[in-house]
């Protein structure tokens, strides 16, 4: 029978988390629009710069999504370490509680 394991590594779901918040923070100050309100202001009426407006309009809501979207996935990311690094605190206090319990009576029987 083939077992299969996997090992998740706490630090580099961490850094993973603090890579993504970096990135989302990036893309928050980021303005998507520079340079196309100039199009408006130097074709106005035109189809150029109601394409402008609609484009500008469009990345501003896109980069915000994305920015906000990647601040929970980097959210989850954090959870998911707290959570791991939780769950193999209390393995090992649980492994410990029976290492103790079973070292017990073999010592009392060692007297």
């Amino acid at each position: 029978m083939t077992m299969f394991t996997f090992e998740a590594v706490v630090a580099d779901i961490t850094a993973s988390a603090s890579g993504m918040t970096s990135a989302a923070d990036t893309v928050k100050a980021a303005d998507p629009t520079a340079g196309l309100s100039s199009v408006s202001t130097a074709l106005p009426g035109s189809a150029s710069a109601a394409a402008a407006t609609a484009l500008s309009t469009a990345w501003t809501e896109r980069f915000a999504t994305w920015a906000t979207d990647a601040t929970s996935h980097a959210t989850a990311r954090t959870n998911s370490a707290s959570s791991y690094t939780h769950a193999d605190h209390e393995a090992s206090m649980r492994m410990q509680a029976n290492a103790a319990a079973n070292r017990g009576p073999a010592m009392a029987q060692a007297r």
